[in-house]
């Protein structure tokens, strides 16, 4: 009796496991990953920026600026398809 309750116990949790990486939740961590690397970027190109020690050439600073705008970017397509998905629900 226990074996088999333990057996459905399992089987639910991973079917919980599996549902929480399928579909709008992957795209959820997604925002949540790229808005935390978005907040490290900008701190490191604000810290390269203000001392001028490290960035000893400008090829460093292009780096990050570029960094930033792609992880900007794509935070912004990943939110505008966010909208644009619950608009077309609500209609």
């Amino acid at each position: 009796m226990d074996l088999v309750l333990k057996n459905k116990i399992s089987k639910s949790i991973h079917k919980n496991i599996l549902n929480r990486f399928k579909g709008n939740n992957l795209a959820n961590y997604a925002v949540i990953i790229l808005s935390i690397l978005v907040l490290l970027s900008g701190f490191a190109t604000y810290v390269v920026l203000s001392n001028g020690v490290i960035a000893k050439s400008t090829g460093t600073v292009l780096v990050l600026l570029n960094i930033d705008i792609f992880l900007v970017l794509a935070l912004g397509v990943l939110i505008a398809r966010r909208i644009a998905q619950i608009r077309s629900d609500k209609i």
